[in-house]
């Protein structure tokens, strides 16, 4: 007799007797475990549910997948709410995005007829919300200079409007033309006050100035055109040792002439922010330019001189010009009154008392005659010139003219001579050991003078001509030393050297170098650098390109 396994079923043998109450127990065992799994009761020891009868562990299961659809639902109510609340919120706010409004008619002033734009009715009046931003389509157009935009109701009774709003760029400034044209969607955010234009009509516009130095890895950037003096003769050079940089009426030029090997003498002028060649034009006839450059009271002047043996040598002049067309105002002509004046040397203004003159110095190197004669700005006339000052001037004619108040000091190669009043009498000269030493002069921020020597050394003298200080600059033979304010310049082969003077004018912190090949010697001077605080203007010697104009700030064309 066996038993089985799981039930403990009694098996009898092949050889033994069948009990019939063995089959009844049997059957009895099986009623028994088949009536336990019918009422899920019988215990299951390897379910993995705390309950282990069949129809515990099933309710089991069952209260677990209910909970979880129970929390399933709260969750994903209380999520979908959220995102609701949050989706409402951002339809409501204005503030949150961009909102197209409709359509804006007019060309400077515009309005918008429209119930879409971010605004409050306050006092019957529409007013912007503060940062809030809106697109408009421009049904006309282009604006031509400032605008304004005005929002009106369509559907709220009595139509109210907003207030007439400027539009401006996003630096705040004032529109100036162009920025919107007609078929264009903008976008405005009301800033309080006005509504800013975003996006593209923001930026940079028509007149707007920019510094070179975000364009460019450097201070300064070449504005004018450089162009060759004469394509049809690759030998032909230019010299440009005459410059000077003026503001007229609100607008920075830079003015130059030059000697042109074969061309003769030509007058530049360009307009310093954007390099636009203004005016050119030749020396009158007969005449040569000889100074620099003077730009006072909205007259240019500079000195010419008679080159014509025949007729005019013994002549010297004052072109005036008008700096912005370059006019011809008036030519005006002196002579000395001895022997001959080969040579107008050099200009600069002096202070007679109240009155502002142009002084001219002129010479006769052959013969080493010197004269200075005096120009009144006001009537347009010479005034007379001095006896010859050439007795007075033994170290060498003088080529260079500065003023102090009513002193007058003329410079030569070796030599600083003293002069005073409308007489010119002779005071004293501070001579340099050698000639080719003294390279320029001029008036300094400190109410003395100041002048430059080969060795790249500036001497400071007072009116008295007592030495105050030197101080060093870069060289070798830098010259054209030039003083605006405290801002000092002078030029060497390599480039121009800007300086801040001490108050005092006897020391100057260095600022910096712009390169250049100006070729400058001991032997080829220059009476001055045209400069300001913006631009300067590299003199040239011997090239065959139009000086360069050199800017801080360019002005956008368009």
């Amino acid at each position: 007799m066996q038993l089985t396994p799981k039930l403990n079923l009694k098996k009898p043998d092949l050889t033994d007797s069948i009990n019939v109450q063995d089959l009844n127990d049997n059957m009895d065992v099986l009623d028994t475990a088949v009536s336990e799994l019918q009422e899920g009761s019988a215990s299951i020891p390897d379910l993995e549910t705390n309950d282990k009868t069949l129809a515990g562990a099933i309710n089991e299961i069952k209260q677990t997948v209910n909970d979880v659809g129970t929390n399933a639902k709260e969750y994903t109510d209380q999520q979908t709410a959220a995102i609701d609340t949050k989706l409402d919120t951002h339809i409501k706010d204005d503030s949150g995005h961009v909102r197209f409004i409709g359509n804006a008619s007019g060309g400077n002033g515009m309005a918008c007829r429209t119930d879409l734009a971010p605004v409050d009715l306050v006092n019957g009046k529409l007013v912007p919300k503060r940062g809030y931003a809106f697109r408009f389509f421009k049904v006309d157009g282009p604006n031509t200079g400032p605008a304004t935009l005005a929002i009106v109701s369509d559907t709220l009774p009595g139509n109210p409007s907003s207030a007439t709003y400027q539009i401006v760029n996003s630096k705040g400034q004032t529109l100036k033309g162009g920025e919107m044209v007609k078929g264009g969607i903008y976008t405005l955010v009301f800033n309080g006050t006005s509504f800013q234009l975003q996006g593209e009509g923001g930026g940079y516009s028509a007149s707007d100035l920019i510094k070179a130095q975000d364009l460019v890895n450097r201070p300064y950037i070449v504005t004018n055109e450089i162009n060759p003096i004469d394509t049809n003769n690759l030998s032909n050079t230019a010299t440009f040792f005459n410059s000077e940089i003026a503001t007229v009426n609100g607008v920075e030029y830079a003015f130059a002439w030059a000697n042109a090997y074969s061309l003769g003498q030509k007058f530049y002028c360009w307009e310093v922010l954007t390099g636009r060649l203004v005016w050119t034009k030749g020396a009158p006839s007969g005449y040569a330019y000889g100074t620099r450059i003077i730009v006072y009271n909205d007259k240019l002047y500079v000195g010419v001189y008679g080159h014509d043996e025949t007729t005019t040598q013994n002549s010297y002049g004052l072109e005036v010009l008008n700096p912005v067309n370059g006019s011809r105002i008036s030519l005006v002509f002196g002579t000395v009154p001895s022997s001959y004046a080969d040579r107008a040397a050099d200009i600069c203004l002096w202070d007679n008392g109240a009155t502002k003159e142009v002084l001219l110095l002129a010479t006769n190197y052959s013969n080493g005659y010197s004269w200075i004669a005096r120009f009144n700005p006001t009537s347009g006339a010479f005034l007379g010139v001095s006896a010859n000052l050439g007795g007075n001037h033994t170290d060498i004619i003088p080529h260079r003219m500065q003023t102090v108040g009513d002193y007058i000091f003329l410079a030569s190669s070796k030599c600083m001579y003293q002069h005073k009043g409308a007489s010119f009498s002779y005071i004293g000269k501070v001579p340099f050991t050698y000639e080719y030493q003294m390279l320029g002069l001029a008036a300094n921020n400190a109410g003395g003078i100041s002048v430059i020597h080969v060795y790249g050394i500036v001497y400071v003298y007072s009116t008295s001509l007592a030495q105050l200080s030197t101080f060093s600059v870069n060289g070798p033979e830098p010259s054209g030393l030039s003083i605006k304010g405290d801002l000092m310049s002078c030029a060497t082969k390599s480039g121009v050297h800007m300086y801040r003077l001490a108050a005092d004018a006897k020391s100057a912190s260095f600022i910096e170098t712009i390169a250049a090949s100006c070729d400058v010697s001991n032997v080829a001077t220059v009476a001055n650098v045209g400069f300001s605080e913006n631009a300067v203007i590299p003199p040239i010697n011997a090239s065959r390109t139009i000086a360069s104009v050199l800017s801080k700030t360019l002005k956008l064309q368009r």
